[in-house]
This record gives C-alpha cells, sequence and structure tokens, in this order.
C-alpha cells in the first residue's frame, strides 16, 4: 500500500494547479487551508514558474519521484494546514502496519517552528467537521477546528525537529478496522484551554506593539519558538509559522510479522506498540548534588494510563488519560538537590484504578 505523493496525482504525473486549487488524485485538504504542492528541481524549468519570485518557484528537492508536499503545521495566529489521504484498502481491524514517511524543516529567514507533527487514522475524509459543512466555513485555525471537538493524533512526533534534510520517521500501528484515511498535521494539545483565547487575541490587530506584535519579537508563543540567534519581526508572513515538507508515504501491512508479543519483564503491556518499552525508569542522584533537576517528560499514555512520579515516600500523579485516544502531553518538573539527593527519582507510567 504506497502511499507516495508522486503515485497519487493524477494524469501519470502530471501536476495540476488551477487558481490556487488543490487537486492530488487521492489527497485532499480536510479545511479550507492551502497545502503546497513542490515539484523536484529535476522537472523545474520556465515552463514550471523558476523564472517567477525565489520563494514562489515551489521547486525543491524532493525525497523521492517527482513531488512532495508542504505544510503549516501551525501559525502564531493558529492557523494550521492538514492533507488527508484516502487509502487503497481499508485496514483490517487486529492487524499490524508499519507507516513511514520523510519529513524536514523548511524555513526562509528565521527558524521558527514546534513540535507535534503527526497523523491520524479516520474512516472517513471528514475528521474535523461534518461532511455537509461546506468547505468555506471548514476555518483552519486551531481555535474553530477543535474548539467542539479535540482530536488527538494517533503518533506525533514531540521533538522539534529543525533539520532541513530528509529523515525517515517509521511507526507501527495496530488497526481497529475499517480506517480509510490518513491525516497529517498538528492535532489537539494535551492542555489547550487558553489556547483558544490567546489565538483569538493574537489575530485582533496584529500591528506594531499590538498583543501579537510583542508575542512575536519577545518570543513568547505558547506553540512557536523562535530558535534564531536575532529578534524576529512581527511583520512578515514567513515569520510567522512553523512549516514543514513531506513525502514518500508507506503504509505497509505486517503479514509476516514475527514480533514477540509475550509479556516481557517490566513492559506495559502486550500492545506491540510498547512491547519492548518497560513501564518505568529509575535514576539516583549523588550526594554531591547541589542546585536543581530539570526534567521534561513527553509520554504517550493510552486510555486509563497514568503518568507518576515518585521520589523518597512522596508520590503524585502527574497525568491521567481518561479518554478514548491516545493522549500525547509534556510534563515539565523541577526538583531542588535538597529533595532529590540520596533518593531514587522513579518515573512510571500505569494502569489508572478504579478509584481515581
Amino acid at each position: 500500500m504506497n502511499g507516495d505523493f508522486e503515485n497519487v496525482i493524477p494524469n501519470n504525473g502530471d501536476l495540476l494547479i488551477y487558481q490556487d486549487q488543490f487537486y492530488a488524485k487521492d489527497w485532499l485538504q480536510p479545511t479550507d487551508c492551502t497545502v503546497n504542492i513542490y515539484r523536484d528541481k529535476t522537472i523545474c524549468g520556465e515552463s514550471n514558474v523558476m523564472d517567477m519570485e525565489s520563494k514562489l518557484d515551489f521547486c525543491v528537492n524532493a525525497e523521492s519521484g517527482k513531488y512532495c508536499i508542504g505544510l503549516i503545521l501551525i501559525s502564531y495566529f493558529g492557523y494550521m494546514e492538514h492533507i488527508t489521504g484516502q487509502l487503497i484498502e481499508p485496514l483490517v481491524g487486529g492487524l499490524n502496519y508499519e507507516i513511514s514517511y520523510y519529513i524536514k524543516f523548511h524555513y526562509e529567514n528565521m527558524i521558527k517552528s514546534c513540535n507535534g507533527f503527526g497523523f491520524k487514522f479516520s474512516k472517513t475524509p471528514d475528521i474535523f467537521y461534518a461532511a455537509k459543512i461546506p468547505e468555506e466555513d471548514r476555518h483552519p485555525f486551531y481555535d474553530k477546528i477543535f474548539f467542539q471537538n479535540r482530536i488527538f493524533s494517533d503518533f506525533q512526533i514531540n521533538e522539534v525537529i529543525l533539520d532541513t534534510n530528509w529523515q525517515k520517521k517509521t511507526f507501527l500501528y495496530t488497526a481497529k478496522g475499517g480506517e480509510r484515511h490518513i491525516t497529517f498535521g498538528r492535532f489537539s494539545y494535551s492542555d489547550d484551554y487558553s489556547l483558544y483565547k490567546h489565538f483569538e487575541r493574537m489575530r485582533h490587530l496584529p500591528i506594531k506593539g499590538s498583543f501579537a506584535d510583542k508575542t512575536i519579537t519577545q518570543n513568547t508563543s505558547p506553540v512557536i519558538k523562535n530558535y534564531s540567534n536575532k529578534v524576529a519581526a512581527g511583520e512578515g508572513e514567513d515569520n510567522w509559522v512553523s512549516y514543514y515538507m513531506l513525502d514518500n508515504v508507506q503504509i505497509i501491512r505486517l503479514d509476516n510479522d514475527t514480533t514477540d508479543y509475550s509479556i516481557c519483564d517490566n513492559c506495559i503491556d502486550t500492545d506491540p506498540k510498547t512491547i519492548n518499552i518497560p513501564s518505568y525508569r529509575e535514576y539516583k542522584v549523588d550526594i554531591g548534588f547541589v542546585g536543581k533537576m530539570n526534567i521534561e517528560i513527553h509520554p504517550s499514555l493510552k486510555p486509563m494510563e497514568m503518568l507518576v512520579i515518585e521520589y523518597g515516600n512522596k508520590r503524585k500523579i502527574i497525568d491521567s488519560n481518561f479518554g478514548t485516544n491516545i493522549l500525547n502531553t509534556v510534563s515539565k518538573l523541577e526538583f531542588p538537590a535538597r529533595k532529590l539527593v540520596n533518593k531514587t527519582l522513579r518515573i512510571s507510567i500505569e494502569k489508572v484504578k478504579p478509584s481515581q
């Protein structure tokens, strides 16, 4: 089951772009966004707008084939882009599939990015909005997409990718059955209650001296960070987004899967996605440690799982997932030296007990 972008466009590889409309066979935009289709430089020429402004020539080094996709993960103002692909056949419940794709970071003049690039399977292409809602009302802003229906990815990359070279990402997915579409992009944040109002403020008069201008120039956005060694200007669209390119999507059924799914020591469970992941990590701090320890944890909690921190006789539940989807969270913790010296710090994922 091949999802390579070159193989899913119409007319034997002849790309069609007309009046800013998006045309790619078996791929669609689930919101009213403007995902870009890029040509590989090997097929670019003056007839393919190479003579236009450089940033508009849409000619890049694709990972493979003749075309790739470029999309905005999220902007300072909450604008997002997603792309949904239709599979050749529905996934079979209980079977394991290898999902792989190539991704790379892209920027014009400011290195700005965020984490959370991911994908989600669905039975229908209408993953965000009901089918009856017209395209022009499928607003591509975070606070519009997820306000009434938070949707979490099946898998997401919790690290911030700043590599401008293609890198391959591979995941193992156990099908629920009937999935016919896969959507790429950024999905719901685990703690997003303050984001709705934030994005509304950002889009209100984003001029010099405004809340939006200060958020950008002072690098205080909750979703995008400026990794450049210079202060960003508040104006200019290139300074407003986290942008990635996507290519060579593959979905392969593992007919000859030889993974050992038996229970292993200290493993979370028998799920093939986590079978080889220990359910806890332990750390010990030397007696000479001074200052403080900062820990950032990026767990993926399945339904009815919780993240627990223990040190000495202290035990604290950091996060719990009472939903029906995988919950990708980020927990930032700080411990003074006096609380950890000569003690074991244990970070674990446990099943939620009925009383919790």
